[in-house]
């Protein structure tokens, strides 16, 4: 369960962070020619931290020896991803990020059985990564609106808006630290 906790405060804060900053991440790293596909960027990093999430609910799972209710998940939830690809193709990727947290979802579910962890501890570690997210969110895309309203270059708004995540990331996980 730390390593869940961890590795969804980080991604969450990271994924958020970087759908605040996708006009300037996409242009620092692929130039000008590259800023249609900012909302791409925007909307499939959200799908990184269920995806690194899980992960660590299927390492979970393979050290309990657990691979067939793994593997039906899995099944599962791949007939699902699509079906939910295909159901929201009109809003493009989200169907991709549906699917990501119900793979998580799904997976959390079997492992607090398995292991029976209170499904509560579970919703409040998703609370937690909705806020962690959305703070850093809201300073970073702080950051990038005051440092393009100053007319920065682009390397310091990308920097400006890193130290900003950082420090609204640290300031979460200083405010854990004291529970």
């Amino acid at each position: 369960q730390i390593l869940l906790l961890a590795i969804g405060l980080f991604s969450t804060a990271t994924a958020c962070g970087i759908a605040a900053a996708a006009p300037d991440v996409v242009a620092l790293l692929l130039g000008d020619k590259w800023l249609e596909i900012v909302p791409i960027v925007a909307i499939a990093a959200f799908a990184v931290p269920p995806m690194f999430m899980f992960v660590a609910c299927g390492i979970t799972l393979d050290s309990l020896a657990e691979l067939r209710p793994k593997l039906r998940l899995q099944a599962t939830v791949l007939v699902f991803k699509v079906a939910l690809v295909v159901l929201l193709a009109r809003w493009g990727l989200v169907g991709m990020v549906m699917a990501e947290l119900l793979r998580l979802g799904l997976g959390m579910r079997l492992m607090g059985r398995l292991l029976e962890i209170d499904s509560a501890q579970f919703l409040g570690q998703g609370a937690l990564f909705v806020v962690t997210g959305f703070v850093v969110w809201a300073g970073v895309g702080g950051a990038a609106s005051v440092s393009l309203g100053m007319g920065m270059p682009l390397v310091g708004r990308v920097l400006l808006e890193f130290l900003a995540g950082t420090v609204a990331f640290g300031g979460v996980a200083l405010l854990l630290a004291q529970r």
